[in-house]
C-alpha cells in the first residue's frame, strides 16, 4: 500500500460530543451530498438482533435509502 500524506487522516472523523446536533446534521448532509464510495452496514431494524430473520423487503428498503449516496455496499447479517 502506498502512503499519501494528504490522505493519512482523511477518515479520522470528528468528535461528535464537541458539536451541537444541528451542526452534526449539516456535516452529515454535506457528506451524503458529496457521495460516499462505500459502506458496510447491517440491515437490522431497531429492536432486532443477530439471529433474527431479515426479510428481503427489509433489506431492499434499507438499500434503497443508501442507493442515491453510495456506490458500494457490503451488508452483514443478510439472509
Amino acid at each position: 500500500m502506498s502512503f499519501r500524506k494528504e490522505k493519512f487522516m482523511s477518515l479520522a472523523g470528528i468528535t461528535a460530543v464537541e458539536h451541537p446536533l444541528n451542526e452534526l446534521k449539516n456535516i452529515s448532509r454535506s457528506l451524503l451530498d458529496a457521495g460516499i464510495h462505500g459502506i458496510c452496514f447491517s440491515a437490522y431494524d431497531e429492536g432486532q438482533q443477530p439471529g433474527d430473520q431479515l426479510t428481503e423487503a427489509q433489506v431492499r428498503r434499507k438499500l434503497s435509502i443508501l442507493k442515491p449516496h453510495i456506490s458500494w455496499v457490503r451488508t452483514f447479517s443478510c439472509t
